[in-house]
């Protein structure tokens, strides 16, 4: 599906009179690398055919309500990665202002994995005071949630994380069921994988408990046996909060990560029309290809172009049921 290359942005053709959009114009070192680049990728397929075949065919793997994220493989490196097609993203002014702002905050992220929208909340100590229950992704969400609780807790969170770390070990969603009532079993989550230690299933039934004031907490979360290796693993030659020195590696002792400054969305006071967004989202592109890795496009040739082409989002039909029934 991708090829090593100069990507064009597809702009359509300007009526008689009209000035042409913007064009791509990458600079000529980087054309060079790209064209070296595509000459090797093929030479190297040319030569051994049988690669093509241990290649894993290019795929959908999801369909949302705004767009269809695609598996495919990176030429560059031979390694798997999501590229997400967003149909009609060009068909009026909010769906292009959605387009450009996911991609900002893509850019924005500080993490490869762990991304923040600001939709976190304080605890709430009061009881009394009613809580939304649109919270947490479907698949993830705790029960006392699905069961219409008013007032949840940190707890959740664990919940969350306990479903994540079973998909992990699974590779598959754990409750994806009929009903918030229907759970695995204990022998079903010893058989997620057979890498799953005693210590993985100990705290992943720590973390799944249907009673959120006897789920374990996060502090004894991070205290239990079984990340004591990846701790110091990560702490050893990974992380960024330590250090080494002539005498030895210093560990620090205040792992608090620090606030990344909020994400300013103010720039979109100032789009006003399509064809303005539309060139400020090629400027932006172009803007994001000025290293020195060679940038990528679709190729036409991909025996999964014509899939590529004609995939599209999900139908309502098709989409998760909301947990609340609306009148």
């Amino acid at each position: 599906m991708l090829n090593p290359g100069q990507q064009q942005p597809y702009f359509p053709s300007p009526a008689p009179g009209q000035a042409p959009g913007p064009a791509a114009a990458a600079p000529a070192q980087v054309q060079a690398a790209a064209a070296a680049a595509v000459k090797a990728h093929h030479h190297q397929h040319s030569q051994h055919p049988q690669q093509q075949l241990d290649i894993e065919p290019d795929r959908p793997i999801g369909y949302g309500a705004f767009g269809v994220v695609w598996s495919v493989t990176d030429p560059r490196d031979g390694k798997r990665v999501a590229l997400k097609k967003m149909p009609n993203v060009f068909q009026n002014l909010v769906s292009c202002k959605r387009v450009f702002r996911e991609l900002k905050m893509l850019c924005f992220f500080k993490h490869d994995n762990i991304c923040d929208f600001g939709l976190a909340r304080v605890e709430e100590l009061d009881e009394s005071r009613h809580m939304t229950q649109e919270v947490v992704t479907q698949y993830y969400r705790a029960p006392e949630i699905l069961m219409g609780s008013r007032h949840y807790s940190n707890a959740i969170d664990i919940w969350s994380v306990g479903c994540i770390f079973a998909e992990l070990l699974g590779r598959r969603i754990l409750f994806q069921a009929q009903s918030p009532i229907q759970q695995p079993s204990l022998p079903v989550l010893y058989t997620l994988s057979s890498q799953a230690t005693h210590e993985a299933v100990h705290l992943l039934c720590r973390m799944l408990v249907f009673d959120p004031s006897k789920r374990i907490s996060a502090k004894d979360a991070l205290a239990h046996p079984y990340l004591d290796e990846g701790r110091l693993r990560y702490h050893t030659c990974m992380c960024k909060c330590c250090f080494s020195t002539s005498t030895g590696r210093v560990y620090t002792s205040d792992f608090e990560p620090i606030t990344n400054p909020k994400f300013d969305d103010t720039f979109e006071k100032n789009l006003s029309s399509v064809r303005q967004v539309k060139e400020i989202i090629h400027q932006f592109i172009l803007e994001q290809q000025k290293g020195n890795r060679v940038p990528l496009c679709i190729n036409p040739q991909s025996a999964a172009f014509k899939s590529f082409i004609s995939s599209t989002v999900a139908q309502p039909s098709e989409m998760p049921p909301s947990p609340l029934v609306w009148e």
